[in-house]
């Protein structure tokens, strides 16, 4: 008997390249940056006024944003836009090159093939790249010249003063109609020495006229890493150095909190059918643990494989909730589980109570005040409890209160008591506390991640 495939959609990770597909009111940000490169770009400052740039002046541009903000779909974005005002855009990698040299001379090469319409032109660059590439030091401590089986890889070695060829290489490239604009993304990607030495390059050895990079990065990670090649280095060492680097620093915004929820619930409705619109516990996590469109996606496969093999034991919603719980909230994870495993226990409520304080008091030592007490207005605490309020139907995450659902006089039971008087054993939710264990016990690798 053949059995009928199941279809799982997963959610690409790779970044939008057009406009078109801008679910986060980004176009406009990125059409800033364009203005920006083009006006630097065409007759600016023709006065020559010393407070200002040159049309041909080098420029580095720092687009600035976490893991996960969308940093290579701004670029993509901005190339695009770039593309439509006329200007000549290239991506260049580092990540790709075996060693601090490579990318040395896999830059040059790349400035010579970008320039290569005019025959002429790029002949002369060659010759000049040539004469320049020996004379250069490799910015690392680690290393000294550029070896000669590097060199090779653009031409022979010639004695001449590299300062003085900078400058023939600055003025052949001034003379030309267009600036190039070299995109650099995946920084992130690269080790803290490589780091080091890419900034350095742009800034020192391939800082040539008419030339303009835009570097995507997550500033404080790229702090942090340059610090390291400093004694005794702080991060804000690391921050000093970047912006000596970086002429215009530009921060992606920060995504609005109900753009990301409608984008992630959209997305969930999309490839499971479920309305995590309508849970009020997935709305209260979903804010507080999630803050980029990768993170979000990155969930929703997870949670793709878990919904696959759990469909049937839960409504569809909780079992999101609590795989939600699972993936960004530890602690509270580990708390449910200690709900599951006193449901089992000869006294339940005081198995409980015992081992949730012998968890919190270890690891949520910030729920308490300084005299011992609990203090029921940290934050995180308080959303802990309207958790287990919603999910299960337990007023104290403390100790295990509830409301019975057959008394509209609200009346406090303990667990036994709640059995008896609320029926609550006929559920098919949470609020049943055997659709617990049914969950656990269903998926006993869940106990152990």
């Amino acid at each position: 008997m053949s059995r009928i495939e199941q279809k799982i959609e997963l959610l690409s990770d790779d970044a939008i390249k057009s406009s078109d597909h801008d679910k986060f009111d980004r176009t406009n940000f990125v059409h800033s940056i364009a203005n920006i490169i083009h006006s630097q770009s065409t007759r600016v400052n023709q006065e020559n006024d010393v407070d200002f740039k040159s049309a041909h002046e080098n420029l580095i541009i720092g687009i600035f944003g976490e893991w996960g903000l969308g940093k290579s779909s701004i670029i993509n974005l901005l190339d695009e836009s770039l593309d439509k005002k006329g200007l000549k855009t290239v991506y260049f990698n580092p990540w790709m090159y075996g060693n601090e040299e490579q990318v040395i001379i896999s830059l040059f090469n790349i400035i010579i093939k970008e320039y290569g319409e005019n025959t002429e032109t790029q002949d002369k660059l060659i010759e000049l790249f040539k004469k320049y590439a020996p004379l250069v030091s490799v910015v690392s401590s680690k290393a000294g010249a550029i070896t000669n089986a590097i060199i090779d890889t653009i031409g022979e070695k010639e004695s001449i003063d590299a300062h003085y060829c900078k400058e023939k290489i600055d003025k052949l490239l001034a003379g030309t109609a267009q600036p190039l604009i070299i995109f650099i993304d995946d920084v992130d990607r690269l080790s803290k020495d490589e780091i080091h030495v890419l900034f350095k390059t742009l800034r020192l050895i391939a800082s040539f006229k008419h030339i303009i990079y835009v570097v995507a990065c997550d500033f404080e990670m790229v702090a942090k890493s340059i610090k390291e090649n400093y004694a005794d280095g702080q991060v804000e060492d690391g921050r000093s150095f970047i912006e000596k680097i970086i002429q215009i620093p530009i921060r992606i915004p920060e995504i609005k909190p109900e753009n990301l929820f409608n984008f992630g619930a959209d997305l969930i409705s999309k490839t499971t059918g479920i309305n995590a619109k309508g849970n009020a516990t997935f709305n209260l996590l979903f804010e507080r643990y999630f803050k980029t469109p990768r993170d979000v996606k990155r969930f929703i496969n997870g949670f793709r494989y878990t919904h696959s093999y759990m469909k049937g034991i839960l409504p569809d919603d909780e079992i999101l909730v609590l795989e939600l719980i699972r993936v960004k909230v530890h602690s509270l994870f580990q708390i449910i589980k200690i709900y599951y495993q006193a449901i089992g226990a000869i006294d339940t409520d005081i198995y409980y109570g015992s081992e949730f304080m012998l968890y919190v008091k270890k690891q949520r030592k910030d729920f308490f005040k300084a005299d011992g007490t609990f203090d029921k207005q940290n934050k995180e605490y308080l959303v802990y409890t309207q958790c287990f309020t919603n999910l299960f139907g337990i007023n104290s995450i403390i100790t295990l209160q509830y409301t019975s659902m057959s008394n509209s006089n609200n009346k406090v039971f303990s667990f036994k008591q709640v059995m008896l008087e609320a029926k609550i054993d006929k559920l098919s939710s949470l609020k049943n506390p055997f659709k617990l264990v049914e969950y656990f016990e269903k998926t006993p690798d869940l106990t152990t991640r």
